[in-house]
Formats: C-alpha cells, sequence, structure tokens
C-alpha cells in the first residue's frame, strides 16, 4: 500500500522535478538572500557559492580562505550552540511538564528528542541535492536556510509560511523572556502596590534599548552570560531536590487526558531549534560530522531534561508551578534563583529580536527599508527613525500579549503544538519527501509519513487542550 502511495506521488511530482532541473542547475551557481531564483543583487558571494566554486576546481584566493578557515567552528563549538538551543529558557517548563503528564511525559522527552533529532538531519539533507548516501559523503549543496527549502518545495508561499513559524516561535520566546524579568521584579518588590502588569511594562521599558543593537557580536556576549544565569537556575533545583531526596512520593500517575497534550506541547517548544540548524552546519570545519554533533547534543539535552524535569516534580508534587523558581523556599534560595532568571530574560531578549528583525530584514518587503545599516545601503535619517520604530513597536506588542497571557508554560504549550510542530514535525518530512520524492527508501518515506500524522494530531490535540487549561486559570 505504502509503495503504490509513493509511486503515485512519484509520478505526480515527476513533471514538477523536471521543471526544477533548470532552476537548481542555477542555484548551485549563485545563491542570493532575497530570492533563490532571482534577485536584485549582484556580486554577493555566499559560503555555499563559494564551497561550490572550491569543488568544482575555481581557486579561492588566499585571503579569502584565510578569512573562512577562521570563521568556521569546531565540532566542540558546534555541539555547545546546538545544545544550547535546545536547553535554553523552554527547559524551564519541563517540570511543570512531567507534573501535567505524569510518566508518560518522560516517555515524551525520549521520543521527542529521538523525533526532533532525526528532523533536524533531514532539514540539513534537503540543503543538498540528495540524501546522504551510507558513507554519509555530501553532494552539491543548492540551499543555504530553512526558508529556502520552503520556497524549492512551495515556490508561492514557501519562504513566507517558514517565516511565519519562525516569527510565531521567536515572538514567543520574546514574551517567555519579558515574563521573566516581570517575574524577578515582582519577586523583589512584592512589597509595593504595584500590579504584576505594571512590572511587565516596565520590564518592557527596559528591554526597549535592545531595538538599537545591530550585531550580533554584542549579542553573543549577553547570550553567554544568559546561558550561564539558567545553568545555576537548574542546578540550584537539583541540588534542592536532593537535600529532600527523602520525601519524594514516587506517585505521580501514568498520565492523563488533558494533561498529557500540554506536556506535549511544552516538550516540543523545548526542543525546537531546526531554524537555526543550517547555519550551524555550514559553519562547521567538519561539516560531515553533523549527524555525531546532532545526535551528542540531543542526547545530552534529553538527559538533562529527564533528570530536571523529574527531581523537580518528585519533590514540589503537584504542587509545581510554571515557573519553578515560585516552588524554592523564600529566602536566599529563591531570591537568587529569581535573580539569576531575570538576569536570562534581560541577556535573552535581544537575540529572538534580533533575528526577527534579520528576518524582515532577508524578506525585503517593499514598505520596510533595510534593516540593517551598511555601506552598500546607507540609511536616511527618515529611514532609521522608521527602522527603530517599528522595531519599539514589536517590542510594545510582546508586552500587551505578557500582560493579556502571563502564563509560562501554558503559552509554551500553545506555541510548542503550533510552530513547534511545524518547524520541527511537519516541515522537515514533507520537504524531504518533495525534494527527494526519487532517492528515499519506502521505509524512510512511511516514517517521515507517520512523523507528519503525529504531528497534525499532537498540535491539534495539544492546542485544544492547552486553551482549554489557560481558560481555566482565568475562570479561577
Amino acid at each position: 500500500m505504502a509503495q503504490s502511495i509513493k509511486n503515485f506521488i512519484r509520478k505526480t511530482y515527476s513533471y514538477l522535478a523536471e521543471k526544477r532541473k533548470f532552476s537548481r542547475r542555477e542555484s548551485t551557481e549563485y545563491l542570493h538572500v532575497k530570492n533563490q531564483y532571482d534577485s536584485d543583487d549582484e556580486g554577493i558571494v555566499y559560503p555555499s557559492e563559494a564551497m561550490q566554486r572550491q569543488s568544482d576546481g575555481v581557486p579561492v584566493e588566499d585571503g579569502q580562505e584565510n578569512e573562512k578557515k577562521s570563521e568556521k567552528t569546531s565540532v566542540l563549538q558546534a555541539a555547545w550552540n546546538i545544545l544550547n538551543l535546545i536547553q535554553g529558557t523552554g527547559t524551564l517548563g519541563v517540570p511543570f511538564a512531567v507534573m501535567q503528564g505524569g510518566y508518560m511525559s518522560l516517555v515524551a522527552i525520549v521520543v521527542i528528542s529521538v523525533i526532533t533529532n532525526y528532523t533536524g538531519k533531514l532539514i540539513i539533507g534537503c540543503l543538498y541535492e540528495k540524501p546522504f548516501d551510507d558513507q554519509q559523503e555530501r553532494g552539491v549543496r543548492l540551499r543555504n536556510s530553512y526558508a529556502s527549502i520552503g520556497q524549492t518545495c512551495w515556490k508561492k508561499y514557501g519562504s513566507a509560511v517558514v517565516y511565519a513559524a519562525q516569527v510565531m516561535q521567536l515572538s514567543c520566546a520574546c514574551v517567555l523572556y519579558l515574563l521573566l524579568v516581570a517575574d524577578f521584579f515582582n519577586d523583589l518588590f512584592q512589597h509595593h502596590s504595584l500590579s504584576y502588569s505594571m512590572w511587565t511594562v516596565i520590564a518592557g521599558g527596559l528591554l526597549l534599548p535592545c531595538v538599537f543593537l545591530n550585531q550580533l557580536k554584542r549579542i553573543s556576549w549577553l547570550s553567554m552570560f544568559s546561558v550561564v544565569a539558567l545553568v545555576m537556575v537548574f542546578a540550584s533545583v537539583i541540588g534542592y531536590g536532593v537535600t529532600k531526596r527523602y520525601t519524594w512520593d514516587f506517585k505521580l500517575g501514568v498520565t492523563t487526558l488533558q494533561g498529557f497534550p500540554v506536556a506535549w506541547g511544552i516538550i516540543l517548544f523545548s526542543f525546537v531549534c531546526h531554524p537555526y540548524l543550517p547555519g550551524i552546519e555550514e559553519t562547521m570545519d567538519k561539516p560531515e560530522e553533523f549527524n555525531s554533533v546532532m545526535n551528542y547534543s540531543f542526547l545530552g539535552s534529553a538527559l538533562i531534561k529527564l533528570v530536571y524535569g523529574f527531581i523537580a516534580v518528585l519533590t514540589f508534587k503537584d504542587q509545581t508551578q510554571q515557573e519553578i523558581s515560585e516552588n524554592l523556599p523564600a529566602g536566599a534560595l529563591q531570591n537568587t534563583a529569581n535573580c539569576l532568571l531575570g538576569l536570562n530574560g534581560m541577556f535573552s531578549y535581544a537575540l529572538p529580536l534580533f533575528t526577527l528583525i534579520t528576518i524582515v530584514h532577508k524578506a525585503q518587503i517593499t514598505c520596510v527599508p533595510s534593516c540593517f545599516p551598511d555601506e552598500k545601503h546607507p540609511l536616511t535619517i527618515k529611514e532609521r527613525i522608521l527602522i527603530y520604530s517599528l522595531r519599539s513597536t514589536f517590542v510594545v506588542f510582546t508586552v500587551i500579549i505578557a500582560v493579556l497571557l502571563p502564563q509560562f508554560s501554558l503559552l509554551m504549550a500553545v506555541i510548542g503544538s503550533v510552530s513547534g510542530v511545524m518547524l520541527t514535525l511537519v516541515f522537515p518530512c514533507l520537504f524531504d519527501v518533495i525534494l527527494h520524492l526519487e532517492h528515499i527508501s519506502t521505509r524512510r518515506y512511511v516514517i517521515n509519513l507517520l512523523i507528519v500524522c503525529v504531528g497534525v494530531l499532537s498540535g491539534g490535540f495539544g492546542l485544544v487542550f492547552s486553551l482549554i487549561a489557560i481558560m481555566k486559570v482565568y475562570i479561577k
């Protein structure tokens, strides 16, 4: 049955494949930011093009070659980058997910880590002309980003659909960081009469200067501090839980119909890193080691989530809060954890904001000028005012969302059930089938379709039950 369905789809796409041949041949010669097939930029050489020139035997100047080598990352650096992406703020919601889903949520952590690891590799495979063989030999790299893969598969709206999912995911990340900062101030000045909503507005005002950051190097330093703060919070929760090990209660329950879909969405949100993987793989000095890097990174992240979530729920039981710092005993430990989470939010907010600005810049929207000033496209004073005003408007938008929906983990569940499902489960498998239908095995074809079905069903159930949980919070 599966073989017959596959043969039918192969015939359906055969005509489109023939039409794509010429476009693919052109794309190996030039990759552009605006569009894979038509762009106004001339004379721009991207890493993918340079790689292709080297494979064709075209000499590269020594200066350019040395510069490219200095920009390459080692295997350990790549593993660190991926681990940071999937071990970020989303992991803070894992204890609440385990409390909601019971022991089945621990199984979900393992299952989701395996599936997202697999689909992450599919995304990298879709950047190339054909899937990797058993020796992991790589052919011609035709694409350079997640959005360009979508553009190749669905020429009219492909990149827009992928960008929309990325914008939703990144916007949610900004809101979560804003909530962490607001919670920090709310706990620090709990004896004052200001409401939580007012602290959220104040936090938005403090984060407003992030709109003036135009260089990733400066943001990288902020992100490094945020990772350190987050690791210290994990260590604090695990350490406190171990000291209370004699009070642990292993009666978590298997799962509940309403709790498990919420837990699935939160856990899935914590494993989203796929939009960043093409850039990480492209800058590796040994890209053939990418699959091994993915395996070790996802294994490490799954183990940390299992230990952190399980110990937290054994310690705090059914009183586990959406922000785990609220469960720590009042005093120095809780204040320190809240301070670290507040610093994490302050230092992390700039990165998703910068990534959103980059997406808008690459989309080249007609009514929006270039988002980054450079020598080739200097911005006028009017354009600068417009750009920074638009960035400030987005910060105000995140403040409004945070005020209206201050539910930390439940917000993760909603976004994880929509954009998380699209970016990690549905899109990678569909793109792999569309681009590599002639090359993949029937077994891989069936696995891809099963993952798509699981993604659609879990996303639908997760969204419904997450919204129900949010409504229950407001009703109370």
